[in-house]
């Protein structure tokens, strides 16, 4: 099972922390000490492990759980804890204090040395996999969990050699913005292929040419973005030779409509059908997803709610156009954050920052990809 990225690499001493910046959502690297990659929910460089950047009661004046400590100089990092985000370091009580607030944490790596905290949300709290990491502890509430999404179809792609076969020593290419750049849900397919018993052996190998920051046309176009340069679609398509592409692209053109007129529906639409039309006449297999939240608050209280309504439905519609399976995203996180999100917050279920996916996020998408690929069985 081989991966390569349009991106860095990542390696087991690399973390993600991510900047929102003026222009577009973009997203930045640095080292950690704590696992392969993570997910940061910060503001600023500055603003890391800054208290004052949670909005809710820390410490003391926290919600009083009963916590139990598990084990030293271990840490929770496996796929049964899934990462949040980073809680403030000032003292074990705030981080805890911090976790307890945060609607799906209910385990913390603490590191009093570094300091370091980290929010986790595990499965079984009282009984989590542990990883011998020097300086870590872990503690963990007893009786709080929130359900993580299905990885249903993730399973059932990965259960039988049959679905995926026909990928083996080629190559699958997912198109997209920062959301497929970050490589979370594209590593935990990649994961899932390499450690089935069924498709361990199939030399599938994942292409990511997610732009951080892009819209459609940049897809389409190509360029430079945040000191990354990408090729454009044509290109990467003749490079990559891809037996299956996949395209996830829109919040940009949502999120920063004035950065130029293709972000317009019409012109996002006919981008998009370009697009699909140009895999399609290559006799590759293709499937498309929709924009998925610019923030999870529930009922349409966030401000980009109605646009991404109507861009969802542009998608829906391009895809039945050229009958092109369609990923609808936006409804899923709907449904998940309506059962879910039971203290109605802006971020912190699915995604770090309202966009980028938390690890309940990254399996959520996963999944869906996971369907989009057994569609063109």
């Amino acid at each position: 099972m081989q991966q390569r990225t349009q991106s860095t690499t990542l390696m087991n001493t690399y973390l993600l922390l991510f900047s929102i910046t003026l222009l577009s959502c973009s997203v930045w690297r640095v080292s950690t000490q704590e696992e392969s990659y993570r997910y940061g929910a910060v503001p600023a460089q500055s603003a890391r492990y800054n208290p004052s950047s949670f909005s809710l009661p820390l410490g003391k004046d926290a919600p009083k759980y009963n916590w139990t400590e598990l084990a030293h100089n271990m840490a929770a990092v496996s796929a049964d804890c899934l990462y949040i985000q980073h809680g403030p370091s000032t003292s074990l009580a705030d981080c805890e204090g911090a976790c307890a607030n945060q609607t799906l944490c209910n385990a913390i790596n603490w590191n009093p040395s570094i300091p370091d905290c980290v929010f986790r949300a595990c499965r079984n709290p009282m009984d989590p996999e542990l990883t011998r990491t020097q300086g870590y502890a872990v503690y963990a509430i007893p009786k709080k969990f929130v359900p993580m999404p299905t990885n249903a179809s993730l399973v059932k792609l990965v259960s039988t050699p049959d679905y995926l076969k026909k990928y083996s020593g080629r190559n699958i290419t997912f198109f997209g913005d920062s959301i497929t750049w970050l490589d979370t849900y594209i590593t935990d397919i990649a994961n899932a292929i390499s450690g089935s018993p069924h498709t361990k052996k199939l030399d599938v190998n994942l292409v990511n040419r997610g732009i951080n920051g892009g819209t459609v046309l940049d897809l389409k176009e190509g360029g430079t973005y945040f000191g990354e340069t990408y090729p454009s679609f044509s290109d990467a398509l003749k490079m990559d030779k891809p037996a299956a592409v996949s395209i996830q692209i829109g919040i940009n053109d949502v999120w920063w409509p004035t950065r130029n007129d293709s972000s317009k529906l019409p012109q996002f639409k006919t981008i998009l059908s370009s697009l699909i039309q140009e895999v399609k006449a290559l006799n590759i297999s293709i499937y498309i997803s929709t924009v998925s939240v610019i923030g999870e608050r529930r009922d349409g209280q966030n401000p980009f709610d109605a646009n991404l309504d109507a861009y969802a439905l542009g998608q829906v519609e391009v895809g039945k156009l050229h009958g092109v399976f369609v990923n609808n995203l936006r409804h899923a996180y709907l449904v998940y954050d309506l059962k879910e999100n039971t203290n109605d917050v802006y971020d912190g279920i699915l995604t770090y920052d309202g966009v980028h996916p938390t690890g309940y996020g990254a399996q959520l998408l996963a999944n869906h990809h996971a369907n989009g690929l057994l569609s063109l069985v």
